[in-house]
């Protein structure tokens, strides 16, 4: 998407919208299934890091 939108001015939201939309749709089902899987597993880190800083707070 970088390069779709790096360098090129966009008129307005609408048309960044446009570009946006017809990159995504020249996207394979791999790429988002990739994308999910690296999401899940951020988020799975993120909260689990949570879970450790609010444990160590309970512990002091």
């Amino acid at each position: 998407m970088k390069e779709e939108l790096c360098g090129h001015l966009q008129d307005s939201n609408e048309e960044v919208e446009r570009t946006i939309r017809t990159w995504m749709k020249k996207q394979s089902l791999e790429f988002f299934h990739n994308s999910f899987e690296k999401l899940v597993h951020c988020w799975q880190k993120c909260v689990w890091r949570m879970v450790v800083i609010m444990w160590r707070s309970k512990c002091e």
